[in-house]
C-alpha cells in the first residue's frame, strides 16, 4: 500500500468512501439500464387505436405500463381504450384519478365531463369542465363542450317552461383521444354523437 500514488491511497485508507462510490456507480448503472418509454412507443399504441385494433393497442399499452407504471399519459390512454371497449365506468374512474393526481391534464377533465354528459349528468359535466378550464384555459375543445352543455341545459329549461315533449337533438361533443405536449395546437378532438 505504501507504493500507491496519493490519490489512489485515499480509497484504500477510507473504505467507507469506497462503498459509497460503488453504491453511486451501481445506481448510475441501474438508472442507465432502466426501461424508457419513448414517444414513438406511445404513438404506436395510438396508431393501433386509430386503425381500430383495440386489443393490440391494449396489449402494447400494458407492456409499456409494466415499464413505466407512473406515466400519466399511459394511464390516460388506458382510459381511452377502456372507453373503446365499452368499459365507461373504468374510464371515468381513471379520468377522475388523473384530475386529482395531475390537475394540469385538461384532457382528463374533458373526457370525464363527456362521460357525465352522455349519462345525462349535465350539471356534473359543467362542474368538471369548469374545473378543467381553471387548470388550463387554453384548450378550445373543452370550452366548446362546456358551451354545448350550457346550451343543452338552457334548452331543457326552456322546453320545461313550455311543457314541450318533443325530443332534443343529440349533443355534438368532442372527446380528446391523446395527451399532447403542452405547446402548440392541442385541439385534437373527435366528435361524439
Amino acid at each position: 500500500m505504501q507504493n500507491l500514488p496519493q490519490d489512489q491511497n485515499v480509497l484504500v485508507n477510507q473504505p467507507g468512501k469506497w462503498f459509497l462510490y460503488r453504491g453511486v456507480l451501481l445506481l448510475v448503472l441501474l438508472g442507465l439500464s432502466s426501461p424508457v418509454v419513448t414517444m414513438a412507443d406511445k404513438n404506436r399504441v395510438h396508431m393501433l387505436l386509430e386503425q381500430g385494433q383495440i386489443e393490440a393497442a391494449r396489449s402494447q399499452l400494458e407492456d409499456l405500463f409494466e415499464e413505466t407504471p407512473d406515466d400519466p399519459t399511459l394511464l390516460f390512454t388506458r382510459a381511452v381504450i377502456a372507453e373503446h371497449q365499452g368499459e365507461e365506468e373504468m374510464a371515468a374512474d381513471i379520468y377522475t384519478a388523473l384530475t386529482e393526481s395531475h390537475p394540469a391534464m385538461i384532457e382528463a377533465y374533458n373526457n370525464l365531463a363527456i362521460h357525465h354528459a352522455e349519462n345525462g349528468n349535465y350539471k356534473e359535466a359543467v362542474v368538471v369542465l369548469e374545473a378543467g378550464l381553471k387548470s388550463s384555459p387554453a384548450l378550445a375543445t373543452t370550452f366548446n363542450n362546456l358551451t354545448a352543455i350550457y346550451a343543452r341545459l338552457a334548452s331543457a329549461a326552456y322546453r320545461k317552461a313550455l311543457d314541450s315533449t318533443s325530443p332534443l337533438d343529440p349533443l355534438a361533443l368532442a372527446t380528446i383521444d391523446r395527451v399532447e405536449p403542452s405547446s402548440g395546437d392541442r385541439s385534437c378532438g373527435h366528435p361524439v354523437q
